[in-house]
C-alpha cells in the first residue's frame, strides 16, 4: 500500500516577532514578559477576528495563517495600530514593537503545524520590515494591490538567508492612500478703477525691479553655495534636488536628482530613487541602495552597494587600511 503523503495547500502566512527583544529582556525580564503576553493576546484576538488561526508562538514570535491574503494584511494593519496605541502609554524604553511579514505561498501541513519555503519567506520578510511595520511578498502584493486602501512601497529584489531565489518585497504604508487635489483658484478681484498711465508705468517698473532682485538673489545664492537642495513632501516621500555635490552624514530615504558627486559617510544607509550625474563614493560600512542611474563610477571603500538600474562607469574597490583587530562586528538586532 502506498504511504500517505503530507497535505499541501496554498495559504497566506503571517509571521511576527519583537524588534529589540533581547534588549528588552536584558533590561527587565518580568516587565517584558508581561507586555509580550498582553500583546500576544491582542494579536490572537485580532487574528481570530480576521478569520485567521495562530499555528505557533515560539519565543517572541507569532506564526498564523489565513485563507485570504486580504484578511492577513488587514489583520496586520489592525495589530500594528492597536499595539502603537498601547505603546503610547508606556515609557520609551519599555515600548514593544513588532515586525510583521506576510507571504502567499505553498506550505506542508502536519496536524496543526505548517512548514516549507512559504513559511520561511514570511519569516525573512518579517526581518525586512521596520519596527512597527509590515513587509509583504510580491505574490501577496499582486492579490491586494487594488483591494485595500493602503499605500505600498517597493523595496526591490532582496537576497535573504536560506532562500535560493531573491524575493521582491513591498512595505505596507499604514495610512490610507491620499489623493492631493489641486487648490481651487481664488476668484479674481474686480479690476481697479482706471488710473493714469504714469501710475501704471510706475507699478510695472516696481514689479520688474522686484523680479530682477529675485533673479539676482537666486543666481547669487546658487553660485555661493556648492549645491542647491530642496526638501519637500510628496505623498509622504522626501524629495531631494541637488545641483552640485552631496555628502550624506545620516541615514536617508528619498527620491530626486543629484547633479554632481555623492559621498555616503561611514556607517550611513541611504536609499535613493532617481539619477546621479557624477561619481558615488562609499565609505567603510556604508550602505547605498539606488533605484535609477549613476552617471559616473562607484568607488567602494568597504561599503555595500545595491543597484536596481544602471551604472554608467565602473565599480572600483578602493584598498582599505587594515582595520584594528578589536573592531566589533555588526550583529542583527533581534
Amino acid at each position: 500500500m502506498a504511504q500517505e503523503g503530507f497535505k499541501r495547500k496554498l495559504t497566506a502566512i503571517f509571521s511576527a516577532d519583537v524588534a529589540g527583544y533581547s534588549r528588552l529582556m536584558g533590561e527587565n525580564e518580568e516587565a517584558t514578559i508581561r507586555t509580550l503576553t498582553a500583546y500576544r493576546e491582542v494579536m490572537a484576538t485580532l487574528i481570530h477576528q480576521y478569520n485567521g488561526k495562530v499555528v505557533d508562538s515560539p519565543g517572541d514570535n507569532v506564526l498564523a495563517e489565513f485563507i485570504s491574503v486580504v484578511d492577513a494584511v488587514q489583520c496586520a494593519v489592525a495589530v500594528q495600530k492597536e499595539i502603537k496605541a498601547r505603546n503610547d502609554e508606556l515609557q520609551d524604553n519599555r515600548r514593544m514593537q513588532f515586525r510583521i511579514g506576510i507571504n502567499l505561498g505553498d506550505v506542508i501541513q502536519d496536524e496543526d503545524r505548517i512548514y516549507g519555503d512559504g513559511v520561511n519567506i514570511a519569516a525573512r520578510l518579517e526581518g525586512l520590515a521596520e519596527p512597527g511595520g509590515i513587509c509583504i511578498s510580491k505574490t501577496a502584493f499582486d492579490h491586494i494591490e487594488s483591494k485595500l486602501p493602503y499605500g505600498y512601497e517597493c523595496i526591490g529584489t532582496q537576497a535573504v538567508k536560506n532562500i535560493t531565489k531573491p524575493i521582491v518585497a513591498y512595505r505596507v504604508l499604514l495610512e490610507p492612500r491620499i489623493t492631493v487635489a489641486k487648490e481651487r483658484q481664488k476668484p479674481k478681484k474686480a479690476a481697479p478703477p482706471r488710473k493714469s498711465k504714469l501710475v501704471l508705468v510706475g507699478v510695472i517698473a516696481a514689479f520688474l525691479v522686484i523680479i530682477g532682485i529675485g533673479i539676482w538673489y537666486y543666481s547669487w545664492i546658487s553660485t555661493y553655495l556648492s549645491q542647491v537642495s530642496e526638501k519637500t513632501e510628496e505623498n509622504g516621500k522626501k524629495i531631494l534636488i541637488v545641483g552640485g555635490n552631496k555628502t550624506f552624514y545620516e541615514n536617508s530615504d528619498f527620491k530626486g536628482k543629484i547633479g554632481g558627486n555623492v559621498i555616503v559617510s561611514k556607517g550611513v544607509t541611504v536609499r535613493f530613487w532617481g539619477t546621479i550625474g557624477g561619481d558615488v563614493t562609499l565609505e567603510p560600512d556604508a550602505i547605498f541602495e539606488i533605484h535609477g542611474k549613476i552617471g559616473g563610477n562607484l568607488y567602494n571603500k568597504g561599503g555595500k552597494f545595491l543597484l536596481d538600474g544602471k551604472l554608467g562607469g565602473n565599480e572600483i574597490y578602493v584598498k582599505k587600511r587594515k582595520a584594528p583587530s578589536n573592531k566589533a562586528s555588526d550583529q542583527q538586532d533581534k
